[in-house]
């Protein structure tokens, strides 16, 4: 997928981004203005998922949350 030049959607069932394919979604994609990623639910602070939601809180509209 890293390389597909075509828009997609990747859902996860991990929704903390702890573990699995996620992460290396996450790697290849998250600093790419034209991609977004989005955490539907409940991340723990502690988690990959929860420290991302920690950061983009009161960031400009490129990592805002929605």
């Amino acid at each position: 997928m890293s390389e597909n030049e075509v828009p997609c959607v990747i859902i996860s069932a991990s929704g903390t981004a702890d573990s699995g394919r996620v992460k290396h979604h996450l790697s290849e994609n998250i600093g790419q203005s034209k991609n977004t990623v989005l955490f539907v639910g409940f991340c723990q602070s502690q988690s990959v998922g929860g420290r991302l939601i920690a950061r983009c809180q009161g960031r400009s509209k490129a990592t805002r949350m929605l």
